[in-house]
């Protein structure tokens, strides 16, 4: 669809998808279709000259280390093991007991489990227990060491590290969380 507002020859036509409103595109454009071309009232200079040549440069050095790493053989199992953690976080559970259960080496375990899920089992774990204790903290009247004593902790670590993960300790969330309820 051609607008008539600028009949004009001395703009400037391209066919780019923009992903982000740069302060050029703000300050600079006309006229943006639904089909991903654009008018604008001057040419624009990139500053991404190198940028192709990066990307370029990325995808090859991705490539190599597609070629290199193949899939850890054990990974097909790590869902089992995040899936028992799931279920069981309230219990002790220890790294070397983790590995005994699944009849492999702790050192690997931690290594693909931190390559699949981004994280270290225990802080999986520590997120897991503050969710819980968020949950009950907000929907029952359980004290924090009923709480505490049901996931196996001592209630002063886990109210440390309730504050550390939300910024505030246990007592002031549940009153944050019961009075926007009011």
């Amino acid at each position: 669809m051609q607008t008539d507002f600028f009949i004009d020859s001395s703009l400037v036509s391209s066919t780019r998808i923009l992903y982000t409103p740069s302060l050029f595109a703000r300050s600079s454009l006309f006229h943006l279709q639904e089909t991903g071309t654009l008018q604008a009232l001057h040419p624009h200079a990139s500053a991404r000259n190198g940028l192709v040549f990066f990307i370029f440069l990325m995808e090859d050095a991705w490539e190599a280390k597609d070629e290199r790493e193949e899939e850890p053989l054990f990974s097909e199992n790590i869902q089992e093991i995040k899936e028992y953690l799931d279920r069981n976080f309230r219990s002790k559970i220890s790294l070397d007991g983790l590995a005994e259960k699944f009849f492999i080496n702790k050192f690997y375990l931690s290594r693909i489990f931190k390559e699949r899920y981004g994280t270290t089992i225990g802080t999986y774990l520590l997120q897991a227990r503050v969710t819980y204790a968020k949950q009950q903290l907000r929907f029952t009247d359980r004290t924090l060491g009923e709480i505490a004593e049901d996931l196996q902790m001592e209630m002063n670590y886990l109210s440390r590290i309730f504050k550390k993960a939300e910024g505030v300790s246990p007592s002031v969330y549940r009153k944050q969380w019961r009075g926007s309820e009011k």
